[in-house]
C-alpha cells in the first residue's frame, strides 16, 4: 500500500468511527443556558460594560453618547484630525443619516453609497476611502462581537476595505451571548452574515504583529441611548 493509499484508508476508518461520545443527556441544553445565566448581567447597562471589556482588550473603541448627533460628532472629530475626505457607507438608514449629517458640516465631504455604484465601482470606491459608517444588526457581549446580516447591509465593502470603522448601534441591540442571537435572528439572515470582533490583526508571519491584514485597522462602536428617527 503506497502512501496515497495508506492516507485514504485512515480517512475512511475515521469515518466509520464517531468522533466523540454522544450524551443522550435531554437536559444537556437547559445546562448549558443554566450555566450562561449564572455569568450574565441582568440588565442592559451591565451588558454593554460587558461588552465594553471585551471590546477594549482587543484594542476596539468604545462610546456611549446620546444620539446620533452626538455620534457623528466623534466621527467629524476624527475626520478632522485626520484629514480624510471620504466616507463609505452601508445602505442602512441610519448610515445615510449620519453621512449627511456630517456632509452638511463638511462640504467637501465625499459619500460613497453602495445604492449609486456598480458592483466594480463599489470595491475600487470603497478601497479607495478610509473611513466606513455601518449599522450592526446586533452587538454579543459575552464576545465583545458586532453582527452584519448583508441582506442588511446591502454590501460587505465598507466592512473589510476601509481602514477605520465607524459602527453606530442603538443600546437594545445588544444580545447577551449567541444563544440568545439565534432565538432573535432570522434564520435566513443568518445563512449570510459575519461577526466583526475588534481591529484585524494577524502575527502568523514570524510573530511580527500587523494591523489590518484582513480588515480594519481601527474598529469605533458608538452606542445611542435614544433610538434612531
Amino acid at each position: 500500500m503506497n502512501g496515497r493509499e495508506t492516507i485514504l484508508s485512515r480517512i475512511k476508518d475515521a469515518v466509520k468511527n464517531s468522533s466523540g461520545p454522544f450524551s443522550t443527556d435531554e437536559n444537556n441544553e437547559l445546562k448549558i443556558k443554566n450555566g450562561f445565566a449564572s455569568i450574565t448581567p441582568k440588565d442592559n447597562t451591565g451588558l454593554w460594560t460587558q461588552f465594553k471589556n471585551e471590546l477594549e482588550i482587543i484594542s476596539g473603541e468604545f462610546h456611549f453618547v446620546k444620539n446620533i448627533d452626538n455620534a457623528t460628532e466623534i466621527i467629524s472629530k476624527f475626520l478632522i484630525e485626520s484629514k480624510f475626505e471620504r466616507i463609505g457607507i452601508s445602505k442602512e438608514k441610519i448610515c445615510s443619516h449620519a453621512a449627511e449629517i456630517i456632509h452638511k458640516r463638511f462640504s467637501n465631504i465625499k459619500i460613497i453609497s453602495p445604492d449609486k455604484l456598480s458592483y466594480q465601482e463599489r470595491k475600487k470606491e470603497y478601497s479607495e476611502t478610509e473611513t466606513a459608517v455601518v449599522h450592526p444588526a446586533y452587538a454579543v457581549a459575552d464576545i465583545g462581537s458586532l453582527v452584519f446580516p448583508y441582506v442588511q447591509t446591502g454590501t460587505s465593502y465598507p466592512h473589510f476595505l476601509c481602514d477605520n470603522i465607524f459602527a453606530i448601534i442603538n443600546k437594545n441591540q445588544i444580545v447577551a451571548n449567541q444563544f440568545e442571537l439565534f432565538e432573535k435572528i432570522d434564520l435566513e439572515e443568518a445563512k449570510n452574515m459575519v461577526f466583526v470582533t475588534g481591529p484585524s490583526r494577524t502575527a502568523d508571519i514570524e510573530k511580527v504583529l500587523v494591523l489590518g491584514a484582513h480588515g480594519p485597522r481601527k474598529l469605533v462602536v458608538i452606542v445611542c441611548s435614544e433610538e434612531f428617527q
